[in-house]
């Protein structure tokens, strides 16, 4: 019986273990690698007992940008019968009925 580790992605009886090509594979493992030094730097600068002292704050632009969404909705919102609507439908209706 052999052995698919170090077959390069190769499963039981000869067949590929995935269904993925080999370029999405490296798409895949390069997300990954990403993703895993982010989780690093994250709990590098989270965990940090230091950081009380230093003042060190952890800056996520997808945070960040969603914060600045959250501050500037009202300046793009438009009073309108739909929203009023939505507004009546999920808040007052159901306090009434």
């Amino acid at each position: 019986m052999s052995s698919s580790a170090g077959s390069g992605g190769m499963g039981w009886g000869g067949t590929p273990q995935y269904h993925e090509s080999a370029a999405e594979m490296d798409r895949i493992r390069r997300r990954h690698e990403i993703r895993r030094r982010l989780k690093t730097e994250y709990n590098r600068l989270n965990y940090n007992p230091y950081k009380c002292a230093a003042h060190v704050e952890i800056l996520d632009p997808s945070v960040q940008r969603f914060m600045a969404m959250r501050a500037s909705m009202y300046q793009y919102w438009k009073p309108s019968w739909g929203s009023f609507a939505a507004f009546m439908g999920t808040a007052i209706l159901p306090i009434w009925g």
